[in-house]
């Protein structure tokens, strides 16, 4: 979002582990790194007090207990719009979010901001996992206190109907503005490439986290289970995590390639190799990847759920299944592998779907329109005030 905005207004990007080497290392003063110091620590307190009564949960959950000094920071800042995206991790405090004197525009990429602790919630993700007693008061206790801390002044970004449904019926956000706003997409990076020549169909599967159950890593094991009865011949790439783990029956039978994590340049270089990606998700508030995925030219299959609605139109730019019939998955993929399916007219209304929708020029216009109404409605409410 950030990059879609630079040169167009003054955006200021700020964040706790960069991924990215080649930003700016600045020096830290005494007192910053003493700062830095308990920051990082309570951040490592939190994740040790979820790991032990959260152990059951198929969700990753935050606290967001311990106060920080951003407040200070923000307030003291010439900012005139704070825009938070994800926190989860004591990156603020529940208390520290209500400290904030400025307007704030809040992007829920995921669910937390509007649950008890955890980031996801489905049907189904918890069956058969009871908490225990400490975990349900821990729960209750930081809900309790987000009713109390967040404002039903935060203007809400969801980049999903799937989330601005769910925000919509929230206890805690279901009077404030919620404005529908997807993920941007640089168009001019993610791109169709000249394709390689290859000799077997491809398929690619990727995700951060194969572990995290939302993420269905073990429904492609069953999709791959069921394909494995047919005398197929199609090579398999999958990437997003070193420690990926994929039965040995199925590596005897089928050509997998385990990239782990890949930068930019890679994945792009991935999404021009395989020809279809397959998600298999089990939820997802929006799916960076699928748009990315189409952008490049590349068809997606996954089940119908999630942000993946507002992403993937069914026989156009890929296929949705319904959730989650593993069978009827693997049908799809069969008969797309048996018949060489020509994908050249999908590639182009694939490249044309996600560039009319997630562009970064279309929606980072809107967000500025968003930003601009957020600053005349604030210095409106100080007039009367």
């Amino acid at each position: 979002m950030h990059e879609s905005l630079l040169g167009r207004i003054d955006s200021k990007f700020f964040y706790i582990k960069s991924i990215d080497n080649s930003v700016k290392k600045y020096s830290i003063t005494n007192k910053q790194l003493l700062r830095k110091i308990f920051y990082f620590f309570t951040r490592y307190i939190e994740r040790f007090i979820t790991k032990i009564f959260f152990f059951r949960s198929r969700s990753i959950h935050s606290l967001n207990l311990f106060n920080t000094f951003l407040p200070e920071f923000l307030n003291s800042s010439n900012f005139d719009i704070i825009h938070l995206h994800w926190i989860g991790g004591n990156t603020l405090s529940i208390d520290d979010i209500a400290k904030i004197n400025k307007p704030i525009v809040w992007t829920m990429h995921d669910m937390w901001p509007f649950l008890k602790t955890s980031h996801i919630y489905y049907k189904g993700v918890n069956k058969n996992k009871k908490k225990n007693f400490i975990a349900k008061k821990i729960d209750n206790y930081i809900y309790r206190k987000k009713i109390n801390c967040f404002s039903k002044n935060i203007k809400v970004i969801a980049p999903s109907n799937f989330i601005k449904k769910n925000v919509k019926n929230s206890r805690i956000f279901h009077k404030n503005d919620i404005h529908l706003l997807p993920n941007t997409l640089k168009s001019s990076f993610w791109k169709p490439l000249k394709k390689i020549n290859k000799n077997n169909f491809t398929l690619g599967f990727g995700s951060l986290g194969h572990n995290q159950f939302h993420k269905g890593f073990d429904l492609l094991i069953k999709i791959l289970d069921h394909l494995s009865d047919y005398n197929l011949k199609f090579d398999i790439i999958i990437f997003g995590d070193l420690n990926t783990s994929v039965p040995d029956r199925l590596l005897k039978k089928f050509n997998i390639n385990i990239l782990g994590n890949l930068n930019n340049n890679e994945l792009l270089n991935v999404y021009n190799r395989i020809d279809i990606l397959l998600i298999t998700s089990r939820c997802e508030s929006f799916c960076q990847m699928a748009s990315e995925a189409i952008s490049c030219g590349t068809p997606v299959i996954s089940f119908g759920i999630g942000g993946l609605l507002d992403i993937i139109e069914n026989g156009k730019n890929g296929w949705l299944i319904k959730p989650f019939d593993i069978l009827d998955y693997a049908n799809k993929v069969k008969n797309l592998v048996e018949s060489k399916y020509d994908l050249v007219k999908h590639s182009k209304y694939c490249r044309y779907s996600a560039v009319q929708r997630f562009d970064y020029k279309i929606i980072s216009d809107k967000h500025i329109k968003m930003y601009k109404k957020v600053i005349l409605d604030n210095k409106q409410l100080k007039f009367f005030q």
